[in-house]
C-alpha cells in the first residue's frame, strides 16, 4: 500500500500543468510527461506516455489498455463530430459500422463508464477550464477543421457520451451516458473526470456516439 501510495504522489508531481487561457485545444494529456534522458526503456512509455498511438486508419488505440477508439471527423459521414444521437441511433451508429467493417473489424460497441474514463486527460489544470475547454487526451482534438476526414484529423465536441445500456436483473434495458468533468484542487490535483448521469439529454440533444473496440486491460 505505501509503495501505490508513493507511485501516485510521483504522478501528481509529475504531471503536467495546463493554464485556462491556452484554449479551446487544451485537454486531458495536452503534454504529458516525457521520459527523462535519452536511457528509455520499452516500457517507459506506459509511464510517460504518449499514451495513444495513431492507426492511420481512422481509429486509434490506448497503448495502456489495449482498447481502440473511432476517432470522429468534420466531413459529413458517419464519423462527424457534429452528428449528435438518441440512445436508438447511436446503436444504429455502431451497427452500421460493423456491416461495413470499419477499419477492418466487425466488433465495434460503445464503451462503458471505465472505458469512456480511459479517454481522459491526464494533466493538472492550473484554472477551472472553461466550456471550450476539452477533458480528453489530445490525440482526440487534432488538426481538426471543416472537412477533413478521420484519416487526416480528430475532433472531438461537447463532453457527454452515450455508453453501453444496462439490462436489469428482469431483462429491462435502460440508455445510459456520462461526462467529462473535472474535480480537484486547482494547480494541485485538478483532473479530468467521468461520471454517469443520472438522467440523459432529452432526444439525445448534445450526445456523442464514440465507437470502441478490445477489452479494457491493464499492462
Amino acid at each position: 500500500m505505501k509503495l501505490i501510495l508513493l507511485v501516485c504522489i510521483a504522478i501528481l508531481a509529475n504531471a503536467p500543468r495546463i493554464a485556462h487561457g491556452q484554449g479551446p485545444k487544451v485537454g486531458f494529456g495536452s503534454a504529458p510527461p516525457k521520459c527523462p534522458g535519452e536511457m528509455c526503456g520499452p516500457g517507459d512509455q506506459l509511464k510517460y506516455g504518449p499514451f495513444f498511438s495513431d492507426n492511420h486508419d481512422g481509429t486509434v488505440t490506448d497503448i495502456r489498455t489495449g482498447l481502440t477508439w473511432e476517432k470522429l471527423s468534420d466531413d459529413g459521414t458517419i464519423h462527424d463530430v457534429d452528428n449528435t444521437y438518441t440512445w436508438e441511433d447511436a446503436a444504429a451508429k455502431i451497427e452500421r459500422l460493423n456491416g461495413v467493417s470499419f477499419a477492418g473489424h466487425k466488433d465495434w460497441r460503445l464503451p462503458n463508464l471505465a472505458e469512456l474514463g480511459t479517454m481522459a486527460s491526464v494533466a493538472i489544470w492550473d484554472e477551472l477550464p472553461s466550456e471550450s475547454d476539452q477533458l480528453v487526451d489530445e490525440i482526440f482534438d487534432k488538426d481538426c477543421k471543416p472537412g477533413c476526414s478521420n484519416l487526416a484529423c480528430s475532433c472531438v465536441h461537447g463532453r457527454v457520451y452515450w455508453l453501453l445500456s444496462s439490462t436489469s436483473p428482469r431483462g429491462e434495458t435502460s440508455a445510459q451516458c456520462a461526462e467529462f468533468y473535472v474535480s480537484g484542487n486547482v494547480g494541485v490535483d485538478l483532473l479530468a473526470r467521468v461520471r454517469s448521469l443520472g438522467s440523459c439529454p432529452a432526444k439525445g440533444a448534445g450526445v456523442t456516439a464514440r465507437a470502441v473496440r478490445g477489452k479494457l486491460s491493464s499492462k
